[in-house]
């Protein structure tokens, strides 16, 4: 049985050889190849390269586009700052204000050269290995977008104060964000991994969540052309999962590593497939048998779910996490065997 064909029987609730493995080593690709950060987050060819070398080494299920949020927030004209071992920053929004957004040429936006590197390293590594490794495209929710191009505060004072200007905003994000999403799927990836934070009401009011965040997904998620998984952006999400079961497309969640795993399920149901729980960013701090039995007791714990994948939670794994260290996760895996 392939990668691919691991994943979708996850989707589909069948057996599989083992559990299908998802790891967030987007960045770590970078140091499989020894490839300067500033080209390997510039540079379609070299990032697929990374992805490629993850296979090769680690045998992972999945394959994901560039997790490089910052090159939304170039194409919106953003300034952001690049590092030697960790993905860039943003350090100067192009907007401070509503007056200052609806400046921005979003059909410029859509076209950017920015967006034309996540969509080529999409479609190089559908390409290389599309046809037995399940394709993750890395994108954001359409609500989350904004601050990428105004900032947070910005962002949040349009909600509160302006909402002409925030229903504005979002029907350009929408756009922009269906238009993207797509033609990730239109170059071959399989899934959409979507980070979403303004859905969560530990981060924003319940007011913007039911008014304005949970309408816009809706709404834009129904003109994709293919399957979401919602990532939960290194906060539980135990609490709300359940208000985005019923959003169009969406077929799992990525959750928080404090989030109960057998809790998460009871709360979206049996067919959604549930993605976690392994803390990936402090994989660096754990040696390789104390990340082994904690694959084996999540493992142990999911035994009878036949929709759950083994997942890192969090953000990237750290480019100084051992080798071994991420390798024990996959041995857990193919140890451990169907489970079902």
């Amino acid at each position: 049985m392939n990668s691919l064909e691991r994943v979708m029987s996850a989707v589909s609730g069948k057996p599989s050889d083992r559990r299908a493995v998802l790891l967030t080593l987007s960045l770590y690709g970078a140091k499989l190849t020894g490839c300067p950060l500033y080209e390997f987050y510039n540079d379609a060819s070299k990032y697929a390269d990374g992805q490629l070398a993850v296979k090769e080494i680690f045998g992972t299920d999945v394959l994901l586009t560039p997790f490089v949020l910052t090159s939304i927030a170039e194409a919106f004209g953003s300034e952001v700052k690049y590092f030697s071992q960790s993905p860039p920053n943003m350090v100067k929004p192009a907007a401070l204000s509503f007056a200052d957004f609806m400046k921005i040429d979003m059909s410029a936006v859509a076209e950017h050269p920015r967006i034309g590197y996540l969509h080529e390293a999409a479609e190089k590594i559908a390409a290389a290995r599309g046809k037995d490794t399940a394709v993750a495209a890395v994108f954001l929710s359409p609500v989350d977008l904004a601050p990428l191009a105004m900032g947070i505060e910005a962002w949040l004072e349009t909600i509160l104060f302006d909402e002409a200007g925030a229903k504005k905003i979002i029907e350009a994000m929408n756009e922009f964000f269906i238009k993207t999403v797509n033609g990730f799927f239109e170059r071959g990836a399989h899934l959409a991994a979507l980070p979403a934070a303004f859905c969560n009401p530990m981060i924003v009011t319940k007011r913007i969540v039911n008014e304005i965040a949970l309408p816009s997904m809706k709404e834009a998620f129904a003109q994709l052309k293919g399957p979401v998984v919602i990532h939960h952006v290194g906060a539980p999400m135990l609490e709300f999962i359940d208000s985005l079961n019923e959003l169009p497309n969406v077929i799992g969640f990525v959750v928080d590593q404090t989030d109960g795993l057998g809790k998460s399920r009871d709360k979206i149901g049996a067919s959604k497939v549930l993605l976690g729980n392994i803390d990936g960013p402090t994989l660096n701090k754990r040696t390789p048998e104390q990340i082994r039995a904690r694959c084996m007791s999540i493992l142990n714990g999911c035994r009878a779910d036949p929709h759950f994948i083994l997942a890192s939670s969090g953000a990237d794994i750290a480019f100084s996490t051992p080798a071994e260290n991420i390798r024990a996760i996959v041995e857990a895996a193919e140890e451990f065997g169907e489970g079902i």
